[in-house]
């Protein structure tokens, strides 16, 4: 089996190229910079809409909630900038893996990858049709509301956000940046959950070679276990390479999620309206989602 470059195994194929097309994997160009910029200003301007709210309980929570994501959107982006080097040469060691285990004799290993490539790649399109509704969702609320509210709190000193021309230009704004911030944010946790995938298929091919040592020879069942010992070395390795990429990234995201879910089910109490039903609904069907990712 041929795959020259990382871009071409199949495992994360569609979502490496949405990272390199917005250049935070494989290339450093502007788009990066394009997508990074505009979230760090706007999420700068949504912690102060939290800071000098004077809205209800409930839509402060609403607010914080998406502030929170978008940090964790940027946070992932920024340390994937810094370790993108890092980020390739693991992947290219996928690569390798993937051509050996491809090239196997064994149908049962080759059954395996199909199998576990076929998963990543539904999860991936699973993933990227919830991350569309969800932008649909975020931008779509406001069109339900009795008044003039934004897609995302924010807060300009000086402009009544409110305010013709101000609402329709930050509504614009928002609008376009949302889908931005979704190719940040999925691919990131596809290209993730398919490391893990291929984890998992290296504990399945070693756990099949152990299991035919008594259909084979001493001589070839000590060959077995020599390279059964060397690729449990290699899994360990890579379980290792994982961890120090992700362990940090995800630690923040677990306490800031946990504390939005806290503050998301006392929001399940007093919420009164439609709109802040809907609203309510949306982010925490977005909340249960990311434990989805997170359970895979």
């Amino acid at each position: 089996m041929h795959l020259r470059t990382i871009e071409d195994v199949p495992l994360y194929q569609t979502s490496l190229r949405i990272m390199k097309f917005w250049s935070f994997l494989l290339q450093d160009n502007w788009r990066r910079y394009v997508c990074l910029i505009p979230y760090v200003i706007i999420n700068t301007t949504q912690f102060l809409d939290i800071y000098h709210s004077e809205e209800s309980i409930d839509a402060i929570v609403r607010n914080a909630y998406i502030a929170v994501l978008f940090f964790n959107t940027i946070l992932r982006a920024v340390l994937l900038c810094i370790n993108r080097l890092d980020y390739e040469k693991f992947m290219d060691n996928i690569r390798l893996l993937y051509i050996d285990l491809m090239d196997s004799e064994d149908n049962v290993i080759r059954a395996l990858v199909r199998d576990t490539t076929i998963a990543a790649k539904y999860i991936a399109k699973i993933n990227l049709l919830m991350g569309v509704c969800s932008c649909v969702g975020f931008v779509t609320y406001p069109i339900f509301a009795t008044s003039r509210v934004l897609p995302f709190g924010m807060y300009v000193p000086g402009i009544d956000k409110h305010e013709s021309p101000f609402y329709e230009i930050f509504f614009v704004l928002q609008v376009i940046i949302t889908p931005m911030g979704c190719c940040m944010y999925i691919p990131f946790t596809n290209i993730i959950v398919a490391f893990i995938l291929f984890g998992i298929l290296m504990c399945k091919v070693m756990q099949h070679k152990l299991k035919q040592l008594h259909n084979i020879e001493d001589e070839k069942a000590r060959e077995v276990i020599i390279w059964c010992i060397k690729y449990q070395l290699g899994l360990i390795n890579y379980v290792k390479t994982i961890n120090e990429l992700t362990t940090y990234t995800y630690l923040v995201e677990f306490l800031a999620f946990g504390a939005m879910l806290c503050a998301m089910l006392f929001l399940l109490i007093i919420v009164s309206t439609r709109v802040s039903f809907i609203k309510f609904s949306n982010n925490f069907s977005e909340y249960f989602r990311l434990k989805q990712w997170a359970k895979w």
